[in-house]
């Protein structure tokens, strides 16, 4: 894996050095990244560096709960992964991979069952803060509503799926789930 990873740093150095090779989208787009502020890209880079650990111990909170035990830099490890794995392989396959490395983590007689949980908490926390955001930028008109329309009814029927699911489940498939 090491020497994939310095395979891919060279590919990835080749390109910056030689845009010409990639297509004139990307020499116009490194040529506007040369004109921009450094200042607001270290501000950007940073940005995304905190929502990634930030991302990361959520997750290592979610596992925290299922009762498995892990570092924050190694959550950021398993969640970097699961983001390495998004931008190389298509719809969102990356999430598949970050479920695989953190139930790893979990202790019991189920721990895909658990760490599944885990994720949809991850999952609803995430819908929950986005749909706070879309919400306030659709008091302040700078987004239509329309999206958090959508949103409901997603949840409406996510709730009537769970309710479903609850009565055709028994008490002992109910606790695996729990966790």
């Amino acid at each position: 894996s090491l020497a994939a990873g310095a395979l891919l740093l060279c590919a990835l150095g080749a390109a910056v050095a030689t845009p010409q090779l990639l297509g004139t989208r990307v020499s116009r787009a490194l040529d506007t990244l040369g004109r921009a502020d450094p200042r607001f890209l270290w501000i950007g880079a940073i940005a995304f560096a905190v929502s990634l650990v930030g991302s990361a111990g959520c997750w290592r909170a979610a596992i925290g709960l299922c009762g498995g035990k892990t570092s924050l830099g190694d959550a950021t490890a398993r969640y970097g992964a699961g983001s390495l794995a998004n931008t190389f392989i298509p719809m969102r396959a990356g999430d598949a991979v970050r479920f695989a490395l953190f139930s790893r983590l979990v202790p019991g007689e189920h721990p895909v069952w658990s760490t599944g949980g885990a994720f949809v908490a991850v999952a609803a926390t995430r819908a929950a803060v986005l749909g706070v955001l879309v919400a306030a930028g659709a008091a302040l008109g700078v987004v239509p509503w329309w999206p958090l329309l959508g949103a409901a009814a997603l949840v409406a029927i996510a709730a009537v799926l769970a309710r479903r699911a609850r009565r055709h489940l028994g008490p002992r498939d109910i606790a695996v789930l729990a966790g």
